[in-house]
Protein backbone atom coordinates (compact mmCIF):
# COMPACT_ATOMS: atom_id res chain seq x y z
CA UNK A 1 0.00 0.00 0.00
CA UNK A 2 2.82 2.54 0.74
CA UNK A 3 3.86 2.29 -2.85
CA UNK A 4 0.90 3.27 -4.50
CA UNK A 5 0.64 6.10 -1.58
CA UNK A 6 3.55 7.17 -3.33
CA UNK A 7 2.74 7.19 -6.45
CA UNK A 8 -0.36 8.83 -6.09
CA UNK A 9 1.12 11.69 -3.79
CA UNK A 10 3.84 12.11 -6.63
CA UNK A 11 0.85 12.37 -9.38
CA UNK A 12 -0.94 14.78 -7.13
CA UNK A 13 2.21 16.76 -6.60
CA UNK A 14 3.66 17.05 -10.09
CA UNK A 15 0.48 16.71 -12.07
CA UNK A 16 -2.94 17.62 -10.47
CA UNK A 17 -2.05 19.76 -7.80
CA UNK A 18 -4.66 18.53 -5.40
CA UNK A 19 -4.75 19.71 -1.95
CA UNK A 20 -5.48 16.26 -0.30
CA UNK A 21 -4.21 13.06 -0.93
CA UNK A 22 -5.97 9.87 -1.59
CA UNK A 23 -7.23 8.03 1.35
CA UNK A 24 -6.13 4.21 2.07
CA UNK A 25 -10.08 3.67 1.08
CA UNK A 26 -9.96 5.71 -2.39
CA UNK A 27 -6.93 3.32 -3.21
CA UNK A 28 -8.31 -0.04 -2.57
CA UNK A 29 -11.25 0.98 -4.84
CA UNK A 30 -8.43 1.89 -7.13
CA UNK A 31 -6.82 -1.27 -6.91
CA UNK A 32 -9.77 -3.70 -7.35
CA UNK A 33 -10.80 -1.97 -10.24
CA UNK A 34 -8.22 0.31 -12.12
CA UNK A 35 -9.40 0.11 -15.54
CA UNK A 36 -12.70 1.96 -16.41
CA UNK A 37 -15.12 1.68 -19.26
CA UNK A 38 -14.45 5.55 -20.07
CA UNK A 39 -10.53 4.90 -20.03
CA UNK A 40 -11.12 1.86 -22.42
CA UNK A 41 -13.56 3.75 -24.75
CA UNK A 42 -10.93 6.69 -25.46
CA UNK A 43 -8.53 4.49 -25.91
CA UNK A 44 -9.95 3.08 -29.00
CA UNK A 45 -11.61 6.35 -29.82
CA UNK A 46 -8.43 7.83 -30.18
CA UNK A 47 -7.02 4.57 -32.34
CA UNK A 48 -5.96 4.07 -35.89
CA UNK A 49 -6.44 1.68 -38.59
CA UNK A 50 -3.26 0.15 -39.28
CA UNK A 51 -4.72 0.05 -43.25
CA UNK A 52 -5.05 3.40 -42.96
CA UNK A 53 -1.32 4.48 -41.63
CA UNK A 54 -0.16 1.92 -43.88
CA UNK A 55 -1.86 4.02 -47.08
CA UNK A 56 -0.75 7.38 -45.66
CA UNK A 57 3.12 6.36 -44.98
CA UNK A 58 3.20 4.52 -48.79
CA UNK A 59 2.02 7.57 -50.03
CA UNK A 60 4.51 9.80 -48.46
CA UNK A 61 7.29 7.19 -49.55
CA UNK A 62 5.75 7.32 -53.28
CA UNK A 63 5.52 11.50 -53.09
CA UNK A 64 9.39 11.34 -51.82
CA UNK A 65 10.46 9.11 -54.47
CA UNK A 66 9.42 11.48 -56.93
CA UNK A 67 11.56 13.82 -56.26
Amino acid sequence: MSFWKDVFETYRLLVTHSKKPKTDKQIRKWLAQPYSDSAAYKMWGNGVALPCVWFVLSGIVWADSQY
